[in-house]
């Protein structure tokens, strides 16, 4: 899946984590999503950049996991493009 939104805020969680907080346009008008980066995207939000007010593409997936009776559901970043600076 893809989004295509300007980045609200970059919240360094830990040594690993990274979330990105998008606003993205939808029929109704704006939201805003949070997204989580591990790993090599981490180091390519880093090397890109990326700040406040920058437009990006990122590509993502769903993930689930049950803690005790309830599910929480992150989205994942698998590749983040810088669109306009």
């Amino acid at each position: 899946m893809v989004y295509r939104g300007t980045i609200k805020d970059i919240i360094k969680v830990s040594d690993t984590v990274t979330q990105v907080i998008l606003t993205v346009k939808i029929k109704t008008g704006y939201t805003v999503v949070c997204f989580i980066a591990y790993g090599n995207q981490k180091v390519l939000i880093n090397q890109l950049n990326l700040e406040k007010k920058d437009i990006v593409k990122i590509d993502y997936h769903l993930s689930s996991k049950k803690f005790e009776t309830k599910y929480y559901t992150s989205a994942v970043v698998e590749n983040i493009k810088l669109v306009q600076k």
